[in-house]
């Protein structure tokens, strides 16, 4: 029954896949990575490479490679008393898929809201004061899976090329990353 459900699942969403009026797209997203855990909050670049599916004016699926840079600061360890601040360098790069949901506020203007799940690999190195704490030393980071959320503003400047300016938030091991950054889209 299982196989039933799934294969009537990938018929129907090859129906949409196969429609007369293709609305595919590529895009190329630049902007700034704000990492934010406690004690410790630093600024990076952000670089993304999408492409997607309109699937009709009101839906469409976005697959992105993203990496969120690389951020090295000074941090403080709560559960330890050091003399010598902690630094914590912190990168984080990896794929996503969302469902996005389109409002249109006028013909060229579209505010959209995303959904999706996405796959990074964290890669974290601590050096300084408390580096000798077997937990901190421990920490470097791994693959992990969660979901994210966001937001674009998106202007069709013609038929074929659009201009968004988006907002991402993801949680990855205890840190929370918001990504602002803008993306030019190429439809066919």
């Amino acid at each position: 029954m299982k196989k039933i459900w799934l294969l009537l699942v990938v018929v129907s969403y090859s129906g949409f896949c196969l429609a007369d009026d293709r609305n595919w797209y590529v895009g190329l997203g630049l902007g700034n990575a704000k990492y934010d855990e406690s004690n410790f909050s630093e600024n990076d670049n952000l670089f993304s490479l999408s492409g997607g599916f309109v699937f009709n004016d009101f839906i469409s699926i976005d697959a992105s490679y993203i990496d969120l840079g690389n951020v090295n600061g000074p941090t403080v360890n709560p559960d330890v008393i050091s003399l010598i601040q902690d630094n914590l360098e912190i990168d984080a790069n990896g794929f996503t898929v969302a469902s996005v949901f389109n409002w249109q506020l006028t013909t060229p203007l579209t505010l959209s809201a995303k959904l999706g799940v996405s796959v990074f690999d964290i890669n974290k190195k601590w050096s300084g004061g408390t580096v000798v704490d077997p937990i901190l030393a421990a920490d470097t980071g791994g693959s992990e899976v969660d979901l994210f959320f966001g937001a674009q503003l998106q202007y069709m400047l013609s038929d074929s090329v659009s201009l968004g300016l988006n907002w991402d938030r993801y949680q990855l091991d205890k840190t929370d990353i918001d990504g602002l950054y803008a993306r030019i889209k190429f439809h066919f």
